[in-house]
């Protein structure tokens, strides 16, 4: 992985106040919650994407994506599933450092709570394989 682009979005936005939290799958790879690092999403809050949106796309490195309202999750699952099975590397430990990761406590708080208070299975298994996987 090359985190250059990531250091520089970061670095932009940040530059430009906005606050900015990388997540997806590398944030939990960063604490050993073993998962296939394929995603990576720059979180900014909704007040300021659009603001984002304008700034990283002012240094000519991204492009807008544009939303097709034709897309329907239902018609590319029945169109099957495409799957490969690579090897991905880590990438250097330097550039994960750099990058600007949440910490784990809060939605470790919210998956327990959702469980403990609507009886949410699904925030029960999120919290279970994150503790798990962090070998606790």
């Amino acid at each position: 992985m090359d985190s250059t682009l990531v250091n520089i979005a970061t670095r932009t936005l940040k530059h430009h106040g906005v606050p900015v939290c990388i997540v997806g799958e590398l944030a939990r790879n960063y604490y050993n919650v073993l998962r296939v690092c394929h995603d990576l999403e720059i979180c900014v809050p909704e007040t300021s994407s659009l603001v984002a949106a304008g700034l990283l796309c002012s240094t000519r490195l991204f492009e807008p994506w544009v939303h097709d309202g034709n897309f329907n999750n239902y018609t590319e699952y029945k169109r099957g599933i495409m799957y490969s099975y690579r090897l991905v590397s880590t990438g250097k430990l330097d550039d994960i450092a750099t990058l600007r990761l949440p910490r784990l406590v809060p939605p470790l708080k919210d998956m327990a709570s959702r469980y403990l208070n609507a009886a949410d299975d699904v925030a029960m298994i999120a919290a279970e394989q994150l503790v798990d996987d962090m070998n606790l």
